[in-house]
């Protein structure tokens, strides 16, 4: 078993596909990373068989005083068919490469936040505060609509219906210049939603980064030809989400758009 540095964005991502890896592990969120200025280093774990069995993506943040901890977002991501025996060799490895990196770039220590249960290893233990949220919902596109919405509490049928019939409908952008010509309209209802909300946003610029990406698909709620909801949409693969970040919801327009995504998107009316 080896751990080497990935220099190929296909293997990369197709290993993070096969094995249900997060966005945040992708190649293009690394490079974004990147465009903040933080260093990425992208670890593969190979068998004797030359092959990949483990992916980790590691960034640098950056403390005051010249301080900083590598962390590894909801990853690693290893191979779903390996034993818990292996991914504990596997990950001692990993972190065997990481004090290394951490004793060159000066880190004082490293978080994982693993999506999977990590087997126990020597110096590694829960931390009491998380970056990532704890937990997730998974929503497949894959049944008929009517199955989807059976499976809707009462409630967020009922908004459901009552979005369709207000004449809520969405412009989905996934072009450069489209979704950067709308950043605008982004940007507004993010402000607006995070001071409703008391929560700190990141910069324009940040946001601006991330919509020149192709991976993101950015989607404006109309109501009353007003836009009145935004969401940006992170994609590992074409035709594939991994992760939304709503940032406003009004009646019922979130449920409304995620019902209708996935070769069910309603094309905005004149």
């Amino acid at each position: 078993m080896q751990i080497i540095i990935s220099e190929n964005k296909e293997t990369w991502d197709n290993f993070l596909l096969e094995n249900d890896g997060s966005f945040l592990q992708s190649w293009d969120w690394g490079e974004f990373q990147l465009r903040q200025a933080k260093k990425v280093w992208r670890l593969q774990a190979k068998n004797k068989q030359n092959k990949i069995v483990c992916e980790a993506q590691v960034l640098k943040e950056a403390f005051p005083l010249n301080k900083s901890m590598l962390y590894i977002p909801l990853g690693p991501c290893f191979k779903s068919t390996l034993f818990l025996k292996d991914k504990k060799k596997i990950l001692n490895l990993i972190l065997k490469f990481l004090k290394k990196i951490a004793k060159r770039e000066g880190s004082i220590f490293a978080k994982v936040e693993s999506p999977v249960f990590l087997p126990k290893i020597e110096n590694l233990f829960p931390s009491k505060r998380r970056i990532q949220p704890k937990r997730t919902m998974v929503l497949s596109l894959l049944p008929q609509e009517e199955e989807i919405l059976k499976k809707f509490h009462s409630k967020t049928r009922y908004n459901i219906k009552i979005a369709e019939k207000k004449g809520v409908n969405f412009i989905k952008l996934q072009n450069k210049k489209e979704k950067l010509d709308n950043l605008n309209f982004f940007w507004k209802i993010l402000q607006k939603t995070a001071r409703r909300g008391k929560f700190k946003t990141y910069s324009r610029d940040y946001y601006q980064d991330m919509l020149s990406f192709d991976s993101t698909t950015l989607y404006l709620g109309q109501y009353k030809k007003k836009i009145s909801l935004a969401i940006l949409w992170f994609i590992l693969e074409k035709e594939q989400y991994i992760y939304t970040v709503p940032l406003i919801i009004s009646i019922g327009s979130l449920w409304l758009l995620i019902f209708y995504i996935g070769g069910r998107f309603v094309t905005p009316r004149a």
